[in-house]
């Protein structure tokens, strides 16, 4: 039997899905439906001949509705056109069915078309596809035909979020390198993820730029932050303002915010020591030009960026070396 042409009705149908898909409020998904069957206590058959699912979208050849597909809407329809003819005599509903079980019902009209909508509390997000099919009703008696043939279609509304950008090399706050790492894990495998979509903030962010972005896993990655050799103050990784960072569903990472955060701290300056002050306590009265071993040679300075000072004392035939420890930026030896 040769499938006759979609109705006008169908086209008119398309023709909207595809004005509504244009200005983005609405997309239609295409489903494969074109399989004929008998129709049981006719001697007929039915065959369907066009089928699309409003508010879903089709991603990588499969009927998919995400979030922004969806539009905040709480329903899902299902559309579909089927040879009129042994519906003429008998009054018949269409349903979506999983599992045995009716997901929605609508009516076909005389020219065999219907709309079947399905609460999207029926069909909630998860990480497989729900396995449906459409079946036809008879409701002058109490019967059910098999299930056309059956489609998948994924749902998943549930966007990305950061779920942490922590220091990866090195793991310690404080640093001096002019190269550091963030990892940044995300709640769930993405994709597009490139240097574009990161930012640098903090006072030392202005001599730095994001190098490179490695993948670690599909919802983790490395991101490497150079040109720090001179910089000093705070450094965080950020989202950036026009990233497009988007889950394997096309759901886009909408809330830049982040679970877990860790900065750096930059500090390139070298510790810088003031010019000691020396006495030298009083010779008892040898005029030998050799201290008495009970007096002592007394040193105290300044240091910044330091917690210990060295002081070598040293001729052609003597080598001392002291070690200071600085409290509050001075130190004290003898």
């Amino acid at each position: 039997m040769k499938n006759a042409r979609p109705s006008r009705a169908a086209f008119r149908r398309l023709l909207r899905g595809i004005e509504q898909l244009e200005d983005r409020r609405l997309l239609t998904c295409s489903l494969n439906l074109s399989t004929p069957f008998d129709f049981p206590h006719t001697g007929g058959t039915i065959t369907t001949k066009f089928g699309t699912i409003d508010q879903a979208t089709s991603l990588n050849g499969a009927c998919v509705v995400n979030a922004a597909s969806l539009g905040g809407s709480n329903s899902i329809v299902f559309n579909g056109d089927i040879d009129p003819n042994p519906v003429a005599s008998h009054l018949m509903v269409a349903s979506v069915v999983k599992g045995g079980v009716r997901l929605g019902t609508g009516n076909i009209d005389s020219i065999g078309n219907f709309a079947i909508n399905v609460p999207t509390s029926q069909l909630p997000s998860q990480t497989s596809a729900h396995d449906l099919s459409i079946s036809l009703i008879r409701t002058d008696i109490p019967f059910t035909i098999p299930g056309m043939t059956p489609f998948s279609l994924r749902v998943d509304t549930v966007r990305p979020i950061g779920s942490s950008i922590l220091r990866q090399n090195p793991t310690a706050e404080t640093t001096n390198q002019g190269t550091v790492v963030f990892r940044v894990t995300f709640s769930e495998p993405v994709e597009q993820v490139d240097t574009a979509d990161f930012a640098l903030s903090g006072t030392a962010a202005p001599s730095g730029s994001v190098a490179s972005v490695t993948q670690v896993s599909t919802s983790v990655y490395d991101v490497t932050v150079s040109g720090l050799g001179s910089s000093n103050g705070t450094l965080n990784l950020d989202f950036a303002s026009g990233q497009n960072i988007r889950d394997v569903l096309a759901n886009a990472l909408t809330d830049t915010s982040v679970g877990t955060e860790q900065q750096y701290v930059l500090d390139t300056t070298p510790p810088v020591i003031g010019p000691p002050s020396l006495v030298v306590s009083d010779d008892s009265g040898a005029v030998d030009g050799i201290t008495n071993l009970n007096d002592a040679l007394n040193f105290s300075g300044t240091v910044s960026g330091a917690t210990t000072v060295s002081i070598t004392i040293q001729n052609s035939s003597f080598l001392e070396v002291v070690t200071a420890v600085i409290s509050g930026g001075t130190y004290g030896a003898e």
